[in-house]
């Protein structure tokens, strides 16, 4: 956000939360976006570069990039048209009257939902032109639940599936379209569970008509051909990694890119290595926090893994290698004891926490990290797994003395 005012200008959260929105790649995959509240960061996807700043007074909900313009829209139902080379807003289209809680990217537009409290949740469609303007904004249904949580909706314009209570799943189709089996309720069991009341489904998807659901064990359910079966006993299929919640994207002929606490990245093949938990990984990456989101590009060379730590950093699935770390700031509020203090010998940058045992130099004028080091030299900490009663205990810093000179003069 940015204040105005006679005397100073103030920005406030630029280049924060990059990891609560999945990021969305841009036309030929040269650039990357990620959504930081108000603010849209376009990215160079080969050196990490930060190119541009898209700024908006309200929430930025979802973007599509479409082939000669960037487009997004806003908690206050605007559509937003951006130059992304000059950072400036081209357009700005008032096309809903509500206000809009959450939204997903469609090929030609956008799911926009609206969550009535604690009574409704009710869905409408934005369709785009391709040159981006609106074409039309239609109601596509209502949920007769309040969802609050965007992973606990999944959507198309037959029906959506929503996570309606801790274990069970349920398809609410629209304009009378009939679904066999529209619930399923998980009764798995679960020996190393603290309480199988911890046991919930913490993300729904949809890919290319397989509906994909996630528990917080890190078990993945999938149903293919939903449209036709439904939660058909006959059809369910899953997948197993290891024991903690997972962040995952879904790529063609059967590949699955899954991360989650354990901060490492492993690409599965669903359709060669066979269903259930006895598959194994093809190749793995390790990052220096848990991860929170994982974004796949449209082709599929390219997987954007956002961490914890505010850090985003850019994979070639073919070699699960990496290609760069985008120009980010680390930050991750849970770990963040330090205050903000001036380097004495570098007064143009602000040292303070970076991720958990880590020290950081960012330059506030560029909202970014331009040093860090390593203070306890620890492992990566992994995320608390509440469910099977896995609480760390990590050292980190709390406090730092800094002095312009080390000598004793």
């Amino acid at each position: 956000m940015v204040e105005l005012d006679q005397i100073y200008v103030e920005e406030k959260q630029l280049g924060l939360n990059l990891c609560n929105k999945p990021a969305v790649f841009g036309t030929q995959n040269k650039l990357v976006f990620v959504i930081a509240g108000k603010n849209i960061l376009a990215f160079n996807t080969k050196d990490g570069k930060r190119i541009a700043i898209l700024k908006y007074p309200e929430h930025q909900l979802a973007l599509l990039v479409l082939e000669n313009k960037t487009v997004s829209i806003s908690s206050n139902g605007c559509l937003l048209q951006w130059d992304v080379e000059k950072q400036f807003l081209m357009s700005n289209y008032n096309f809903s009257k509500d206000k809009i809680d959450y939204a997903y990217t469609t090929t030609d537009g956008f799911y926009c939902v609206s969550v009535k409290e604690k009574k409704a949740t009710i869905i409408r469609k934005l369709i785009l032109t391709p040159e981006g303007n609106v074409d039309s904004f239609l109601k596509v249904g209502e949920i007769p639940q309040a969802i609050t949580n965007p992973k606990h909706l999944a959507i198309t314009d037959l029906f959506a599936v929503i996570v309606s209570s801790r274990v069970r799943l349920e398809c609410h189709p629209f304009d009378n379209y009939k679904v066999k089996a529209s619930n399923y309720v998980c009764h798995g069991y679960f020996q190393n569970l603290e309480k199988q009341t911890l046991l919930s489904f913490d993300q729904v998807i949809f890919v290319n008509g397989v509906l994909y659901a996630s528990l917080n064990t890190g078990r993945i359910y999938y149903w293919k051909k939903f449209a036709q079966t439904g939660f058909d006993p006959s059809s369910i299929s899953h997948f197993h990694r290891n024991q903690s919640a997972a962040a995952f994207a879904i790529g063609a002929h059967g590949a699955l890119y899954c991360g989650g606490g354990e901060a490492s990245v492993r690409k599965w093949n669903l359709a060669s290595t066979g269903a259930g938990r006895w598959q194994s990984a093809e190749n793995v990456e390790k990052f220096d926090a848990p991860i929170n989101e994982i974004s796949l590009s449209t082709d599929g060379t390219l997987l954007a893994v956002q961490l914890e730590d505010n850090t985003v950093w850019i994979i070639q699935t073919s070699t699960m290698t990496i290609l760069c770390e985008l120009q980010t700031m680390q930050w991750m509020p849970h770990g963040h004891w330090l205050p903000l203090k001036v380097d004495p010998v570098r007064p143009d940058l602000i040292m303070t926490s970076g991720r958990i045992g880590h020290l950081q130099w960012f330059d506030p004028t560029k909202w970014r990290t331009v040093a860090f080091y390593d203070i306890t030299e620890e492992d990566t900490p992994p995320r608390d797994n509440i469910p099977y009663g896995l609480i760390h205990d990590w050292l980190n810093i709390y406090e730092v003395n800094a002095s312009p000179s080390t000598s004793k003069n």
